[in-house]
């Protein structure tokens, strides 16, 4: 396909259509979704859609239910029948319990609800959605509880999504996308402005596209389609009955989790369709609220209760902005946070290699406080699962193509107040467009590592250097380096070379991060063997391997009856066949833990590169004690003899690591050692601290803008 589209896309018609179908292909892939997905939607729509009043429906009792689903039914008995089956159609019935809040009166018979088996029908008096909802909710047995409307026709995996979303601590509560039968979101989530009134972001727009396909954080979700945990909501009050009959209900519920210093989030993978009891207008949410209880007065006399409730709140939100798309890009955060887009080579693959593990902290430590966060990689990545993590996350991932760019940069003319250009050739091939289309953003270069120290080093040991020139790189860099707001490096070490480069750059070190172990590791019995770990894209690596196992591991052998174990992606076949017996591949594994407790030590036989070696670090924070030469150990600060042994010769490093390997006092001292410098020097709260200063000092951002409990609300503290 890819061949076809090169070759072809400039051919006619039929061949633009195949060019514009393979595009739209890679852009789903950004979301972690495809064509397949899309086809699967339209389907499920139309499949729940068909559903009638008719239709068979009854749950089985469940004894110790995980969601209470409660559906007021304040009019329209066959309305709430409809959406019942549609329930037991897509719900994972074997883990909810149906809580039905009903009136009863002459115009409205219940006797229809009451006789679904598995239906639990609570009478309440006609008080409106919010007091019949909280009835309904005050019986849950559920850990959550899941408001949904009578018109609200759920889709396949939405509550199974919801409740997958609170395996993240920080989120206080959840609502799925509303969406329109055609597929076009009704809402993904809503926004409050310092008025109280409230926008549903992303109507009209495809729920498949990059701003939509994220968790995202948003100011309350309509009760339409909202889960909360049971013990939270009831603590709560749920949906308090002051804004009765529903007006503002939702957005108070929502609003008080969030003074609790919680997330609302609206879960991208969850969704409903609104049938035609759905009254839309701009400007005024009446998701929530069934056509028999709706007022103009009610919803004005609420959104003042509102507003005096969270006066303090809303006096940090803006105006309500003259363009919408203003609204769908950042919601209100907006206006204290700022917006940020990342652009690299690839998608992050953080189990990979270093330089992704360094931007997958990054990212997940940038999120909670911008305003938007976005990446887009240079090239189609080849491992498209990693978006999903990012996503859910709360991290917009856009697919990387030059077009693409073009067009998205066009989008969003203006919007983001920082770009960050990681690596050289991405900032080679972006930095024009970047300025021409986000002319009042600060631009920053990261380096990951100076591409030129690594390129001389390798034309020094090997004679040549087949990755890159290292002049043209230096030229490259310095240029990079002179033209953008802020470089940022791995190291102290990479600073000072920075600052000899262009003596008045901006320079902020941003180490690599490594996440400290919950257990203590094993200690120094019931260990054996060597152990290095390396993506076999870098040259560095394949060099490292090859230089220890022809030079180094036949002296360490003399001794010791030892292996070493290699593990890492795309090792060459010749380099596999070059080491010998006595070095073992594994590939790419997807947990590398077990692979550090059992091996004695750690090996970084490395004769060239630049920048920070994530595996070292790696290796101290699981405990295993490290051999590294000069170079593997560069940028770290690490004492020979207390926190690593760093050898450089063929004799040296062997007789290093014959001594660690047998020496048990020395191995525990090491061990120890190397935990110790990772919990003070390379923790995510480290990295949180000098990204803040970073932010602060681009964009002129506190270090810490978010919501806190205090007193009756929220309110907001630099922290």
């Amino acid at each position: 396909m890819e061949r076809l589209r090169e070759h072809h896309s400039r051919r006619g018609t039929g061949w633009r259509i195949l060019d514009l179908a393979a595009r739209w292909r890679d852009r789903l892939a950004a979301t972690g979704r495809s064509p397949v997905d899309v086809v699967k939607l339209r389907r499920e729509i139309a499949h729940i859609w068909r559903i009638t009043p008719l239709q068979a429906v009854a749950f089985a009792p469940v004894a110790t239910p995980r969601v209470s689903v409660v559906i007021p039914a304040l009019d329209d008995v066959q309305l709430t029948r409809r959406c019942l089956a549609a329930l037991s159609l897509a719900a994972p019935t074997d883990l909810i319990e149906v809580i039905v809040p009903a009136v009863a009166s002459p115009g409205h018979d219940i006797q229809e609800l009451v006789g679904i088996d598995g239906v639990r029908v609570v009478a309440v008096e006609h008080m409106g959605f919010a007091a019949a909802a909280s009835a309904g909710a005050e019986a849950a047995r559920g850990e959550f509880v899941f408001f949904l409307n009578n018109d609200s026709l759920v889709l396949p995996g939405c509550i199974e999504a919801l409740v997958g979303a609170f395996e993240d601590p920080t989120i206080g509560a959840a609502g799925a996308q509303v969406l329109h039968r055609s597929g076009r979101l009704l809402e993904a989530g809503r926004v409050v402005w310092r008025d109280g009134t409230s926008w549903s972001l992303g109507e009209g727009r495809n729920p498949f596209g990059p701003g939509y396909s994220y968790r995202r954080e948003v100011d309350y979700c309509s009760a339409a389609a909202l889960m909360v945990r049971t013990q939270m909501g009831a603590k709560l009050g749920y949906l308090g009955r002051e804004f009765a009959p529903a007006a503002y209900a939702d957005a108070d519920l929502c609003f008080s989790v969030a003074a609790r210093g919680l997330r609302i989030v609206c879960e991208p993978a969850a969704a409903v369709v609104r049938g035609a009891n759905m009254i839309r207008r701009r400007g005024v949410d009446v998701a929530s609220v069934s056509s028999g209880s709706y007022s103009m007065i009610n919803e004005e006399a609420n959104r003042g209760r509102f507003v005096e409730k969270w006066s303090r709140r809303l006096t940090t939100h803006p105006d309500p902005p003259r363009d919408r798309r203003t609204a769908n890009f950042t919601g209100n955060r907006g206006a204290t946070l700022p917006s940020v887009l990342v652009c690299d080579v690839i998608l992050p693959t953080p189990d990979r290699d270093s330089g992704s593990h360094r931007m997958d902290w990054m990212l997940r430590l940038l999120m909670p406080i911008t305003s938007r966060l976005t990446i887009i990689p240079l090239k189609s990545y080849a491992y498209p699962e990693y978006a999903r993590p990012l996503l859910e996350a709360g991290v917009e991932v856009v697919a990387g193509e030059a077009m693409s760019l073009r067009r998205f940069l066009k989008s969003r003319s203006g919007m983001y107040d920082i770009v960050v250009l990681s690596r050289p050739d991405v900032g080679e091939r972006w930095l024009k467009q970047i300025k021409r289309k986000q002319p009042n953003a600060v631009i920053i270069f990261d380096t990951v590592d100076l591409h030129s120290l690594r390129f001389e080093r390798e034309l020094k040991v090997l004679g040549r250097s087949p990755v890159g020139d290292p002049a043209r790189t230096r030229e490259l860099e310095a240029r990079l380096i002179g033209e953008t707001d802020f470089t940022t490096v791995v190291s102290p070490d990479e600073e000072q070379l920075v600052r000899k480069m262009e003596p008045g750059a901006r320079v902020v070190v941003l180490p690599n991060v490594h996440d400290m172990r919950d257990t203590d590791p094993p200690g120094f019995e019931g260990r054996r063997g060597l152990l290095f770990i390396g993506n076999f894209d870098h040259t560095p690596n394949i060099d490292g391997v090859a230089w220890f196992a022809r030079e180094v591991l036949p002296l360490i052998r003399n001794e010791l009856d030892v292996d070493l174990v290699v593990v890492g992606q795309n090792a060459p076949e010749a380099l596999q066949d070059e080491c010998g017996p006595h070095v073992l591949f594994t590939g790419w594994v997807p947990s590398v833990e077990p692979l550090f407790d059992t091996a004695r030590v750690f090996v970084t036989p490395l004769r060239f590169g630049a920048g920070v070696k994530g595996k070292v670090g790696q290796s101290l924070s699981l405990g295993l004690p490290v051999v590294s030469t000069t170079v593997g150990a560069e940028g770290m600060g690490l004492v020979d003899g207390t926190h690593a042994l760093v050898r450089d010769g063929v004799a040296d490093f062997a007789r290093a690591v014959i001594e660690l390997h047998e020496n048990r006092r020395l191995w525990r001292a090491l061990s120890q050692a190397g935990l110790d410098v990772v919990s003070e020097r390379w923790t995510p709260a480290m990295m949180r601290r000098r990204l803040e200063v970073l932010l602060t000092e681009a964009v002129g951002y506190p270090h810490v803008d978010r919501w806190r409990t205090g007193g009756d609300e929220a309110t907001r503290v630099a922290g």
